[in-house]
């Protein structure tokens, strides 16, 4: 048998996580909305397309890529993307609508609050931004057009190519090594890269062996 007060207790709190599950859901839109990284190139090399999608998009404002017979995708970064801000959301792709990153989905259940989410965006996009702007770009290009994840995948297959004691490679340790923290929370809070093992490998060849 249960008393009164018990039970006024455990409908606050049914109350309370009623209110809070349709809040959550309202904190991963609004956290998705602001982010943008799934669509600079910073996540993705490039958006598959369903059957016929390509059709919808304008060909002057997107590189599209036949990968096969009727099976399209586009390169990234994504010319709908502006200010953080994906301009076509509500028309956005099929494959766009159902992707939720790692971090939106734990906003989404509770297990990270929206305030946090905002701040972990902003710690991985000023990585990201710093990354970027220490490529070498030809004359009056624009570190927003660079796709991150193709570019560190190049770097990956250049560092290959030299000896472990390469003074060349050596010289960029620390720059290696900040390529890896990005990654670590890229993999964490958004979406599993196999960059990350590749570069915690290339970590490991340009430091000293114990």
């Amino acid at each position: 048998m249960q008393c009164h007060g018990e039970s006024i207790k455990r409908a606050s709190l049914e109350n309370e996580i009623a209110i809070e599950s349709g809040s959550t859901a309202l904190d991963a839109n609004r956290l998705c909305m602001d982010c943008g990284l799934c669509c600079s190139g910073t996540l993705f090399s490039y958006v598959t397309l369903k059957k016929d999608e390509h059709k919808k998009l304008d060909p002057s404002k997107f590189t599209l890529l036949e990968k096969s017979k009727d099976k399209f995708s586009f390169k990234q970064p994504c010319s709908c993307l502006s200010n953080n801000t994906c301009t076509a959301y509500f028309s956005r792709p099929s494959t766009c609508q159902n992707f939720y990153c790692i971090l939106q989905r734990k906003v989404m259940n509770g297990s990270i609050a929206l305030v946090e989410g905002q701040k972990i965006v902003s710690v991985t996009k000023g990585r990201a931004s710093n990354l970027k702007q220490a490529i070498r770009l030809p004359p009056n290009a624009s570190s927003s057009g660079v796709n991150l994840r193709d570019f560190l995948d190049a770097y990956l297959k250049k560092a290959a190519g030299f000896k472990d004691d390469d003074e060349e490679l050596l010289a960029q340790r620390e720059h290696i090594q900040r390529i890896f923290e990005y990654l670590k929370l890229v993999d964490r809070f958004f979406q599993e890269t196999s960059l990350l093992t590749r570069f915690g490998a290339l970590v490991q060849r340009v430091n000293p062996k114990g």
